[in-house]
């Protein structure tokens, strides 16, 4: 890329030639115009230096402000003495942010006459850190241990990935954090090696982007579609991560459950369980969005009203997760003969490692012998929900494997005839012992509610062995409980449990499934894909039939390491393969102000580091 300037001739073309085209082809350049402004900008330590010439006593052509915008942000708008041949100024960027300035020369109309942009690179979105070797071992299957070190306590999420060098391309990759998210999303067309931009700061680096500047085209939107109020419009807008929406009818009718509450209740695959109470919209809508869960879950959808519900149908919108976005076709004819441009010893070590890969035989384990204790179905039931402190003796056990708790609008009045000794307390009672507005239902065991100073000891209520207040318990279907344990103390809680606590299991898996709910509807849900840990063998455990050649080319893959401003030292240990002799180590992340980390290095014994 180079630049040189041109004196317009009268009626005069250009075209362009290379030297060393044998074909001697030319190539024309646009044909001059005779009106029009010319703008210049030409970046310096202290800022960007602009030059506009421009007819003299055109007032079309009769420049009056420059504007800069940044990620659909105006970052400056400077005014300009009108009605002159030739203007120049400066434009202070020191306090921008980096990333693609778009500068657009107006009229005193709003015409834009000129644009141009420019890249700003103030480097305020590095996030400095340091890769430490403090253990390399390139034996085979030697253990390495590196550290990334913070200068100070940080908060965000980085990856780290280790490959085997021998199979990298390039010494550094041509597309980084740094690349993608400030250069390469805002412009159109193919930028070869884009990281390069951001590989230096001598003015070798400066002069190319500038140049990139010039020849690429912007792709966000043009001055002359928003003076027609040809506002762009949003091809595709992301859903907040999952996102439940659907139309509510009277059950059989096209009437629509119109303005009332509907309960959400969701027990994903792990049996984690999240109850949601939302509003459906005059025509009967529901929409709910923000939600995070993992597999296949269950959903609950249900009128609230206890008595008075009424039986519903769902109609649900499409998944959000899953709508099809249009991708055209790429055009594989001679792709790989022209856009492969890896060494040719990289290309045969790819394929002689997948041959290898797909020659190699299975291990067949021994056979496992498992032996149990035969259970009784109660004792299955109990294991299947019960877990630590909670599997003590309790003074009072109910479960409902075959009870139907469907006439119950929630569980308080199923229990409040069932549990001697058990006081319940409805909501809006007038009693000086619920001051608490948060607890809908207040619940003493074997005391008598009394109106003292001091009053008597509330029980302290768990949901699926989380302690929680009583107006979540509320909101959950009686029919939809497995299990109430009830304990006169429980070390588990806060004060001991001094007033009792009562402990509820909410039906999971099968059970949950084969419950029939109240005035509701049951539907399968998928959600995000289950989290797959990346496999790296531990060599320190010994392992049976261990002979087989480890021929991995990714070493370690960590893509999701959280911090949280505790330690601004991560350590992380690898084992090598059978064969790697030198290691790719790249960790790229972000803080949460929007800091960017980027380290990219070749590590080997000593004397061999890149």
């Amino acid at each position: 890329m180079g630049m040189i300037d041109i004196s317009k001739a009268e009626n005069t073309g250009y075209y362009v030639q290379l030297e060393n085209d044998v074909s001697g082809q030319k190539y024309e350049l646009p044909k001059v115009i005779d009106k029009g402004v010319v703008f210049r900008l030409l970046t310096g330590d202290d800022g960007i230096h602009f030059e506009i010439f421009q007819p003299k006593k055109d007032p079309v052509f009769s420049s009056a402000y420059i504007l800069g915008q940044m990620q659909h942000n105006v970052v400056f708008k400077q005014l300009l003495k009108e009605g002159v041949a030739a203007l120049s100024g400066l434009i202070k960027t020191n306090n921008l942010s980096s990333g693609i300035l778009h500068i657009t020369v107006f009229n005193k109309d709003g015409l834009p006459l000129a644009e141009r942009l420019s890249f700003i690179d103030n480097k305020e979105y590095i996030q400095a850190a340091q890769l430490i070797a403090d253990t390399i071992n390139i034996n085979s299957r030697g253990k390495n241990h590196f550290t990334l070190s913070f200068a100070d306590t940080v908060k965000g999420n980085f990856s780290v990935a280790v490959t085997d060098a021998a199979f990298e391309s390039h010494l550094q990759r041509e597309q980084n954090i740094y690349s993608s998210l400030l250069l390469t999303s805002d412009l159109k067309g193919y930028v070869h090696n884009p990281a390069y931009y951001f590989s230096s700061t001598n003015d070798s680096v400066k002069y190319a982007i500038d140049l990139l500047m010039m020849t690429n085209g912007w792709r966000r939107f043009k001055w002359e579609e928003l003076v027609k109020d040809h506002l762009p419009v949003n091809r595709y807008k992301d859903a907040g991560y999952i996102t439940l929406s659907g139309q509510v009818n009277l059950e059989g009718t096209k009437k629509p459950f119109a303005e009332k509450d509907l309960l959400l209740y969701i027990v994903a695959a792990d049996s984690s369980k999240t109850a949601q109470l939302i509003k459906t919209d005059a025509n009967g809508r529901y929409s709910i969005d923000s939600l995070i869960f993992f597999g296949k879950a269950s959903v609950l959808f249900s009128d609230i009203r206890g008595k008075k519900s009424r039986f519903v149908d769902i109609k649900p919108d499409t998944d959000s997760l899953r709508n099809g976005l249009f991708i055209p076709a790429r055009d594989w004819t001679n792709y790989y003969a022209t856009n492969d441009k890896r060494p040719q010893e990289v290309k045969k070590k790819m394929v002689d490692d997948y041959s290898r890969f797909t020659n190699e035989k299975g291990v067949i384990l021994e056979g496992v012998t498992v032996k149990g204790i035969i259970k009784t179905k109660l004792e299955e039931f109990e294991g299947k929900y019960v877990n630590g402190l909670f599997a003590g003796d309790a003074v009072r056990k109910l479960n409902f494997l075959e009870e139907d708790l469907t006439p119950y609008p929630n569980i308080f009045d199923y229990l409040r005839s069932r549990v001697p000794g058990l006081t319940i307390i409805e909501p809006n009672t007038t009693d000086e012992q619920m001051p608490d507005p948060l607890n809908t239902y207040k619940l003493f065991y074997r005391q008598n509610p009394t109106i003292s100073t001091l009053g008597n000891i509330s029980m302290v209520v768990f949901l699926d062995e989380i302690e929680t207040s009583t107006s979540v318990i509320a909101t959950i279907p009686a029919n939809q409980v497995a299990m109430v344990k009830v304990f006169s103390s429980f070390a588990g809680a806060s004060g001991n449990g001094a007033g009792g606590v009562l402990a509820i299991y909410t039906k999971r898996g099968s059970d949950f499934i084969q419950s029939v709910p109240t005035a509701g509807e049951v539907m399968s849900i998928n959600g995000y894909t289950v989290i797959k840990e990346f496999y790296s063998p531990d060599y320190k455990v010994p392992v049976k039939n261990n002979d087989k050649p480890d021929q991995r080319m990714t070493l370690l893959w960590k893509p999701d390491i959280n911090i949280a401003g505790v330690n601004a030292k991560i350590p992380f240990t690898f084992y090598n393969t059978d064969r790697t002799k030198s290691f790719k180590v790249v960790v790229e992340g972000m803080t949460y102000d929007g800091k960017m980390l980027m380290i990219e290095k070749i590590i080997a014994p000593a004397g061999k580091a890149f």
